[in-house]
């Protein structure tokens, strides 16, 4: 009996350890170009974003509906991040996406939150993906990173790397 225990406490562990290998697992399956749509209620969405980046210190989330590729998520806090690239002239921001900024605990693929990056400073967005993923190859704990499309109320805002 005791063997039996030990056994199925070994098998337990192995399936809660599967499970924290497998968060954010086909968010950042290589060889794919992922599809995020953010949509808010506030047609001016964009404009509030950008207002609330530039008066606050703390900055605020908004509420939106996310659908990634294909799966709808609601009540997702939307902001935009970054300093630096934020006062570039460039039209894209960076974006962060929290799951659970209105509903605690809440997640996706396992995850709570990923940032959306512009880019700025590598038009080929090549260099943190590349540098990312030799990072991790070589056993080092770094972020994992796949490109989206992303749409901002329906339009197209362009090519950004997602990062965990």
């Amino acid at each position: 009996m005791k063997k039996c225990r030990y056994s199925f406490l070994i098998l337990l562990s192995f399936v809660n350890f599967h499970f924290i290998l497998a968060q954010g697992e086909s968010l950042f399956e290589n060889g794919i170009i992922h599809e995020i749509y953010i949509d808010s209620d506030d047609p001016e969405v964009w404009s509030t974003l950008i207002s609330n980046y530039s008066s606050s210190l703390d900055v605020p989330y908004i509420m939106a509906s996310v659908m990634i590729d294909g799966e709808i998520i609601d009540s997702v806090g939307v902001r935009l991040k970054g300093f630096s690239s934020f006062w570039y002239p460039e039209f894209k921001k960076s974006i962060k996406l929290d799951f659970n900024e209105f509903v605690p605990g809440k997640k996706y693929d396992g995850l709570k939150k990923v940032n959306l990056n512009n880019g700025e400073g590598d038009p080929s967005l090549l260099r943190d993906k590349i540098c990312y993923d030799v990072l991790n190859k070589s056993g080092v704990d770094a972020a994992r990173t796949a490109y989206t499309k992303v749409y901002l109320n329906g339009t197209y805002w362009g090519l950004y790397v997602l990062v965990e």
